[in-house]
């Protein structure tokens, strides 16, 4: 298995895979949740049989996982420890 690359971004807690150059928004956008912490997780119904996970932090902000940016149904946050 190919081991990826990752390298700093303008952003100096945001590393993007080698190569990739295209996506400011999501530095900007991922970038503002380093050194937040979550406070609690709720689960909310979105629509029959789909739940929206949202996670609240200690500052009073909140995100909710979609699986587009235009929030066009709920998504799944891989956790891996």
């Amino acid at each position: 298995m190919k081991m990826l690359k990752f390298v700093r971004t303008k952003n100096p807690n945001v590393l993007v895979q080698e190569g990739i150059t295209d996506c400011p928004y999501e530095i900007r956008h991922y970038g503002s949740l380093v050194g937040k912490t979550v406070k609690e997780v709720r689960l909310q119904r979105y629509y029959e049989g789909s739940n929206l996970a949202i996670l609240e932090f200690t500052d009073g902000s909140s995100a909710a996982v979609f699986c587009d940016p235009e929030g066009n149904g709920p998504g799944w946050l891989d956790i891996q420890e």
